[in-house]
C-alpha cells in the first residue's frame, strides 16, 4: 500500500499550478517551479480574465485542428503566460488573494474561511481571566483555541485606502525617508537658525558607541530664553576611523564650531564636554586659540549626582552635593585600600597586563620581604629551594629590591607566575631572578 503523500492545502483551491511533464506549459514556455520546492501559482480569479482578454482579442492556438477540449487547454496554458503569478507559499498567495481584483463574489465567503485558517493554522489561546469581579469562578475557565482575524497592518490600511479612497496617492517608502523627510529636516533646521540667530550659545559635545561598535560624537546648542535653558542637537559624527587624540578632538571641535557660527548665525562663548584625555586637550588647545573662549568640564561626568528633583542653582545644594560625592570618594578609597590585594597573574599577549603585574608586585614588595625575613620555616624552604649556603643566602637577601627595580618589565613578570605571596609558590622563581642577577654580576667582572 502505497502513501498518497500530504494532502493540498485549502489555498490550492482558489489557485492552479502546472505539472513539470506537461507538454503545452513546455510549448508556451511557462515555467511550472518557482524554485526546487515551491511550485508557481496562478490565481484562478486572475486567469479567468486573462483568458477572457484572449478571447478578445482573437487569439488561436499555435494549433489550427483542435477538439473543444484540447482548445481549452491550449488556452488555459496561454493564459497563465500572460497573467502574473506568485511563489506557492502561504504567505505570498494570502496576500495575492487579499489585493486580488478579479474574485467572483460568490466565493468571497469560503475565500475569508480559507484565509484565517492559513493565517491561525497553529492557532492561539485565550488568556485567564485574572479579575474576580468580571467572572465568578475564573479557575473554571479553560483555554480554548481561538480563530484569528484580519489584524490592523500597513498592507491593510493601503487595501482599504485603495478601495474608499481612490482619489488619495499613498506615499511610499522611498517618498517617506526621503523627499518628506528632508523636508521636515529643512523646515526645522529653519525654524532653529531664526531662533538662534544672533544668540551667544553654548557647544556641548559628548561620544558614544553604539550597538555596531561605531564611535559617534554628538553636538548640542544651549542657550537661556526668557529663563529657561533650551537644548538643539546640531549633529552626529562617526569618529571610528579616527584615532582618539588630542589633535583630532581639536580638529573637530574647531570644524563644528565654525559650521555654526556660519550655519546658525550664533557666537559660541563657551565649550563644554567630559574631562576625557582627549577633549581636555582639545579644550586647552582650544583657549590657546582664543582666550576670551570659556572651557569647562561637564558636572554630569565630574559629580555623577544629577537626579530628577535635585537643584543645583543653589549654592547650599550643590555644595553639599559636592560634599556628599566626595565623602562616598574617599569611603570608597579607603574601603579599596583595605582590600587584600593579591598578586597579578599577565597574560602573555597583553602588555599593559604585564605593566599591571609589575606594578602590584612593587606594591607588595614590603610583604614578601617580610615574609622571607620572618618566617623560618618557609625561609628554609626558601634556601633549600636556592640551594645556597646561609651566609651567601643573607647577603642575596637585600638584592630583592634592587633585583626588581633594575629588571626589564618582561623579568619581573616572571614573579607573577605565583598564585599567592607565600615563598613556597615564589621560591622558584625567585632562585631565576637570582641566578640573572650572578649572570649579570659575573659578566660585569
Amino acid at each position: 500500500m502505497t502513501s498518497k503523500g500530504r494532502p493540498p492545502h485549502p489555498l490550492w483551491q482558489h489557485f492552479t499550478k502546472v505539472s513539470p511533464n506537461d507538454e503545452l506549459a513546455k510549448l508556451y514556455s511557462v515555467k511550472s517551479m518557482a524554485n526546487d520546492q515551491h511550485y508557481n501559482a496562478w490565481c484562478n480569479g486572475c486567469l479567468l480574465a486573462s483568458k477572457g482578454r484572449a478571447i478578445e482579442a482573437g487569439w488561436q492556438p499555435q494549433k489550427t485542428t483542435l477538439s473543444d477540449m484540447e482548445f481549452q487547454r491550449h488556452l488555459d496554458v496561454y493564459a497563465r503566460k500572460d497573467c502574473p503569478h506568485v511563489r506557492g507559499v502561504t504567505d505570498n498567495m494570502v496576500r495575492h488573494l487579499r489585493e486580488c481584483p478579479n474574485l467572483p463574489l460568490s466565493t468571497l465567503g469560503q475565500l475569508r474561511t480559507t484565509i484565517d485558517a492559513a493565517v491561525s493554522k497553529k492557532g492561539s489561546t485565550l488568556p485567564t481571566p485574572s479579575t474576580e469581579e468580571e467572572t465568578p469562578h475564573p479557575s473554571s475557565v479553560k483555554k480554548g483555541p481561538v480563530q484569528s482575524t484580519l489584524r490592523i497592518t500597513p498592507q491593510l490600511c493601503c487595501d482599504v485606502s485603495r478601495q474608499f479612497l481612490q482619489i488619495a496617492n499613498q506615499p511610499t517608502r522611498q517618498l517617506i525617508v526621503g523627499s518628506m523627510l528632508e523636508e521636515q529636516t529643512r523646515r526645522l533646521d529653519q525654524s532653529i537658525k531664526h531662533e538662534l540667530r544672533g544668540k551667544e550659545v553654548t557647544l556641548i559635545s559628548d561620544g558614544w558607541n553604539n550597538i555596531k561598535h561605531e564611535h559617534l560624537v554628538a553636538f548640542l546648542l544651549l542657550y537661556r530664553s526668557q529663563g529657561t535653558v533650551r537644548a538643539y542637537s546640531t549633529g552626529v559624527k562617526d569618529v571610528s576611523s579616527e584615532a582618539k587624540t588630542g589633535i583630532n578632538a581639536h580638529k573637530l571641535l574647531m570644524d563644528e564650531r565654525e559650521r555654526i557660527e556660519k550655519h546658525h548665525d550664533v557666537k559660541v562663548i563657551c565649550v563644554c564636554t567630559d574631562a576625557g584625555s582627549d577633549f581636555k586637550m582639545a579644550r586647552r588647545l582650544l583657549h590657546s586659540d582664543d582666550k576670551t573662549l570659556i572651557n569647562l568640564d561637564c558636572s554630569a561626568h565630574q559629580i555623577n549626582l544629577i537626579r530628577p528633583a535635585t537643584d543645583f542653582s543653589a549654592p547650599s545644594t550643590c555644595s553639599s552635593g559636592i560634599h556628599g560625592y566626595t565623602a562616598s570618594y574617599g569611603l570608597s578609597g579607603t574601603f579599596k585600600l583595605g582590600q587584600i590585594r593579591s598578586i597579578i597573574r599577565p597574560v602573555v599577549t597583553r602588555w599593559t597586563s604585564h605593566d599591571s603585574a609589575a606594578r602590584r608586585f612593587l606594591d607588595l614588595q614590603e610583604v614578601i620581604i617580610y615574609i622571607i625575613r620572618d618566617d623560618s620555616e618557609e625561609r628554609k624552604d626558601l634556601l633549600q629551594a636556592l640551594n645556597l649556603p646561609d651566609a651567601m643566602a643573607a647577603r642575596k637577601m637585600p638584592y630583592i629590591r634592587e633585583c626588581l627595580r633594575n629588571r626589564s618589565m618582561a623579568q619581573r613578570s616572571l614573579l607573577l607566575a605565583a598564585f599567592t605571596c607565600r615563598l613556597l609558590n615564589i621560591s622558584p622563581t625567585m632562585r631565576l631572578i637570582f641566578m640573572m642577577e650572578e649572570a649579570d654580576r659575573s659578566g660585569s667582572k
